[in-house]
């Protein structure tokens, strides 16, 4: 889950409309319930700073501020996220425009995730809903 740069970097409105939801829809539930769910959050990437005038909701110190933001919520509110932070990986890697990274950059992150849920997986990591609010 990431969702971020959609949400202008506002960690209380990604939280409220895209994490909320998402554990209330059932079928994660249900997977929760049972033991049976992983919630992996990867948070902030770098933007390149040729961008930050183009798009200054995404410089490094907006993300910075939004990760610091999602780490608070997922502390206070007692949610066991698996938090993947690529943000010193993405500092300067190769782009296409500025957010999106090359093939490359890409295909780490991926084997990394893989990795990450696998192990998480194998060592019975499952996520927990959060007590109820």
């Amino acid at each position: 889950v990431q969702g971020g740069v959609h949400m202008q970097f506002n960690h209380a409105s990604t939280y409220h409309k895209l994490i909320r939801p998402f554990f209330a829809d059932p079928t994660f539930r249900t997977c929760a319930e049972q033991g049976k769910a992983i919630f992996i959050w990867t948070s902030y990437t770098a933007q390149s700073p040729d961008y930050d005038d183009k798009y200054p909701l995404q410089k490094l110190e907006l993300g910075i501020k939004f990760n610091n933001g999602m780490d608070e919520i997922f502390r206070s509110g007692m949610i066991n996220a698996s938090v993947v932070d690529w943000l010193n990986f993405t500092i300067g890697a190769q782009h296409s425009d500025g957010l999106h990274y090359a093939a490359q950059v890409n295909l780490f992150k991926a084997q990394h995730l893989i990795a990450l849920a696998d192990r998480l997986w194998k060592e019975k990591q499952f996520f927990n809903l959060p007590p109820a609010s």
